[in-house]
């Protein structure tokens, strides 16, 4: 029960990430390249600046593949769980892993007030998944 809104959150987690691999100057990836590129000696500038440009490209459509797989795993998981959970699970899971993925890949702060959230979030899962297990339990009973 859940995995495909489970994949979902995970793969819209990890969109985020590639997007911000192909767009911002911060993750060091673009630098790294250009750096590298330079060092080689292989390479004069010029075309060692369109390498950092075919790497964003690639970055990008990953990202595109990803979220096509995100939305496929979205739509499946609405129709297996329905609405509410699938929404509660994708989104709980993306906020787990964004934040995860942020702190080991580029070195984010995890404040206590977003462990304080993310304890919340857990619980607000852990309550809906409760009252459609006991609303399931009630069906079978008057059946």
């Amino acid at each position: 029960m859940g995995l495909s809104s489970i994949l979902a959150g995970f793969y819209g987690a990890l969109a985020g990430v590639l997007g911000k691999y192909a767009f911002s100057e911060e993750t060091g990836l673009s630098r790294y390249a250009l750096d590298t590129c330079n060092s080689s000696g292989i390479l004069s500038p010029l075309y060692c600046q369109n390498v950092v440009y075919v790497l964003r490209a690639i970055m990008v459509s990953l990202m595109m593949w990803v979220n096509g797989l995100m939305f496929s795993c979205a739509f499946t998981g609405l129709n297996e769980d329905g609405s509410l959970t699938s929404t509660v699970l994708s989104t709980s899971t993306n906020f787990l892993f964004t934040a995860f993925l942020g702190y080991f890949l580029f070195g984010e702060h995890l404040s206590y007030m977003w462990g304080t959230g993310a304890l919340l979030v857990a619980l607000g899962v852990y309550f809906v998944l409760l009252g459609k297990a006991k609303t399931r339990r009630s069906k079978k009973k008057k059946e």
